[in-house]
């Protein structure tokens, strides 16, 4: 038995545990995860860690992989605790190995500055030359002074539904192939940077590919410094580039030519030029509107300069076109921007719709709308200028199921089995689960075993389908003698009476076997085998075995057969009879 506890001693004791609670961390705080620096072997960021506090320079190693999961928050310390790196202020998370920061649009991942109060508080993220693989996506940076820096002559850099901003530069390559797509870029300088150079830096043949992407708010939006002997291509497709107050795409090459695609891009508001050429090199523009930059749209300061523009709108710049000149389907309109600067979408009836060029064009629009649409209503479906293709408001009734629309029955919307009024979705039908219009039932499902088809008729015998639990068979027809009664019922085999009253049981009766007439010969049952036959008063009632049939014993006679065996067993253990008299 346990001691009494004094009634003194356990108010002390009490009130001891009650104090030690106060001084204990809450378990409900959110706990941080400091980083000192240094170099990291294979670790897993996760939300339960979350936020992690970076307070140095830290290192993946090679063959190792940081993975980050989504909704982590990464923040970085506002000066270097490891005084090393490329910046010996700033804080770097350099990547030797794999990154994998895959977050997912309702929970990304956050690399930012522990104060957010400066925009370059930390250095940013370094693909170092060893890396492996760097796969950003739907992630935010913010407060760096170079948000994603590119040193891998490789195809190992991917970003993608990422926002930088509040960063001196969004994204810095040096070297390799890069794939950036559907990125938000508000830089204080330049969006994206390609400074290949392969007698400073590492250089290599490279293909760049801006896609999707919304890049403004800075110097520069795109701006290259080639000084190579390898080829480089840049592509930028769906794009809008606007409101940066330099220029919008600085070309400047002075080595091997490199080639540079603009499609379907808007470029607006730039400052002095919409695109800008520089030194020897092929630049096309197609599909794309480029508008009211205060000097060029499109400017080529060396006449070695290649530039193709074709099926484009270069409107509203005091001089369009510099050592350039606009080609097949180039107009120069008022492009009638739905509220410029901040949606340069299309209006309805602007010049930009349906006046296109199908070659090389994307299959989607900037915000994932099929290219084409019929825009204006004449020749079909075209593709437009522009990174926005105009999408005609839908009309409900119409029979073609729109923007918005779930479904469009035309004529038909409102009325049982058919689209709702408003396209909203189909309306009242069979297997909603509710009982309606010309339904006799409906239970939500297509299961024609119970009482109730996908047809939303009731089960009746006939139909096919066997009613579970209440019809034995269904063959779909009301014919007798086929093995499934107009009944639905199992219909025995043979073709014989009902004879075979005597037998003790025996083996099984026959199945519908002898019986009927005098005759010995038996009739065309089955070959089942009583062989117990009748009693001498009644010759006609024998039980045996016939050559011919091949039926079944008959339920009946295996009713008298059971019974029989039951009765015996009663006379031989001398158990008493349930009746009593």
């Amino acid at each position: 038995m346990l001691a009494r506890i004094p009634r003194p001693l356990l108010h002390v004791s009490v009130l001891v545990a009650s104090f030690a609670a106060l001084l204990l961390p809450s378990r409900t705080a959110s706990a941080a995860t400091n980083i000192v620096g240094g170099n990291l072997g294979n670790q897993t960021w996760t939300v339960a860690g979350s936020p992690y506090i970076v307070l140095g320079d830290v290192t993946v190693q090679s063959g190792a992989t940081l993975t980050i999961q989504p909704g982590v928050d990464v923040q970085f310390a506002d000066t270097d605790g490891q005084g090393a790196g490329t910046d010996t202020d700033r804080v770097e998370l350099t990547i030797k190995g794999t990154i994998h920061a895959v977050g997912t649009a309702a929970n990304p991942i956050s690399f930012k500055g522990q104060t957010g109060a400066s925009k370059s508080e930390w250095y940013g993220i370094v693909i170092d030359p060893a890396a492996t693989a760097a796969s950003i996506s739907n992630a935010t940076l913010q407060n760096a002074m170079y948000g994603i820096t590119s040193n891998n002559a490789g195809a190992v850099l991917s970003v993608s539904h990422t926002s930088i901003t509040k960063s001196y530069m969004g994204i810095v390559l040096h070297a390799g192939t890069a794939t950036l797509d559907t990125l938000t870029i508000s830089p204080s300088s330049t969006g994206v940077l390609l400074n290949y150079n392969n007698v400073v830096g590492p250089g290599a043949p490279a293909s760049v590919t801006i896609s999707n992407s919304v890049i403004q708010g800075g110097a520069v939006g795109v701006d290259t410094n080639m000084v190579t002997n390898e080829s480089v291509t840049l592509s930028i497709i769906n794009t809008v580039i606007r409101s940066n107050n330099t220029r919008g795409v600085g070309l400047v090459s002075s080595s091997t030519p490199p080639t540079t695609t603009i499609v379907n891009s808007t470029l607006h508001a730039n400052g002095s030029y919409g695109i800008a050429v520089n030194g020897t090199q092929t630049v096309t523009i197609k599909n794309s509107i480029i508008t009211q930059h205060t000097v060029n749209g499109i400017r080529a300061t060396d006449t070695n300069s290649t530039v193709n523009v074709t099926y484009s709108n270069v409107w509203g710049n005091p001089t369009p076109y510099y050592n350039a000149a606009p080609g097949a389907g180039c107009i120069s309109q008022n492009p009638n921007y739905k509220s410029a600067p901040s949606d340069l979408s299309l209006t309805m009836g602007s010049v930009c719709i349906d006046a296109g060029t199908a070659t090389g064009a994307p299959a989607t629009d900037i915000d994932g709308a099929a290219r084409p649409q019929d825009g204006d209503g004449f020749n079909g479906a075209q593709f437009d200028m522009g990174a926005y293709e105009y999408v005609p408001a839908s009309v409900c009734g119409d029979g073609v199921v729109g923007v918005g629309e779930v479904c469009d029955s035309g004529a038909l919307n409102g009325t049982y089995g058919n689209c709702k009024a408003d396209c909203s979705g189909i309306g009242p039908s069979c297997g909603d689960g509710i009982m309606n219009g010309p339904e006799a039932c409906d239970d939500g499902n297509e299961i024609n075993t119970d009482a109730c088809l996908d047809t939303c008729v009731h089960a009746t015998c006939g139909d096919g389908f066997v009613h579970a639990g209440v019809e034995a068979c269904d063959d779909g027809n009301g014919i007798a003698g086929d093995g499934c009664s107009a009944q639905c019922e199992v219909e025995n085999a043979g073709a014989g009476g009902s004879g075979g009253q005597g037998g003790g049981g025996g083996q099984g009766g026959s199945g519908g076997q002898g019986g009927g007439t005098s005759s010995t010969t038996a009739g065309p049952g089955g070959a089942g085998g009583g062989s117990s036959g009748g009693s001498s008063d009644q010759p006609d009632g024998c039980g045996c075995r016939a050559a011919g049939g091949s039926g079944a014993p008959s339920s009946a006679w295996l009713l008298v057969a059971a019974a029989a065996a039951v009765a015996r067993r009663r006379r031989a253990g001398g158990e008493p009879s349930a009746r009593r008299g």
